[in-house]
């Protein structure tokens, strides 16, 4: 599996969610980033979540 590259790095991503949530009265902001491709070299698809503004993890995945 490739190294995921940063989610800026993505060169078109497809989705984005902004989620407020509040949990024993502390609110944070979750932010969900996707995206998927397809080519006749094979399909990916990519992940980066977001908990008040700091990369909290990333996932890319590929198949040829």
């Amino acid at each position: 599996m490739d190294e995921p590259k940063q989610y800026r790095e993505w060169t078109d991503p497809a989705e984005a969610f902004v989620l407020k949530e509040k949990c024993e009265e502390r609110e944070y902001t979750i932010e969900l980033y996707t995206d998927g491709s397809k080519s006749p070299s094979g399909v990916g698809a990519g992940i980066a979540v977001f908990e008040d503004k700091h990369l909290m993890f990333q996932l890319r995945y590929s198949k040829s």
